[in-house]
């Protein structure tokens, strides 16, 4: 059996087009772009890829371990993210502003 080394370059282009789509709609035109749509279609790809592979090995597919993993490895950065987010809101923004957020 071959071993797959996970490095897909098509998917690495349609990364960087997803970047550019919320760049651009972020920061141009003030809104949400399709790159976010993108971002979740390639997430879907990679866990479809990863369970079709778990099933033809014999494996068996354990979402909740899937699940916990996912969500220890991306804990730690959103709560990082979110921090940060509402310490620049309480420093750049007005006062009474920062109520509605």
């Amino acid at each position: 059996m071959a071993r797959f080394s996970g490095f897909r370059p098509e998917v690495q282009g349609l990364r960087a087009v997803a970047v550019l789509l919320v760049v651009v709609y972020h920061v141009f035109m003030g809104r949400v772009s399709g790159g976010v749509d993108v971002f979740l279609l390639i997430s879907a790809f990679f866990m479809t890829l990863s369970f079709v592979r778990r099933i033809e090995g014999g494996r068996p597919l354990g979402l909740g371990r899937y699940w916990l993993h996912t969500f220890k490895r991306l804990l730690p950065l959103a709560t990082v993210i979110i921090l940060f987010t509402l310490a620049l809101i309480w420093l750049v923004f007005p006062r009474t502003d920062v109520a509605e957020f």
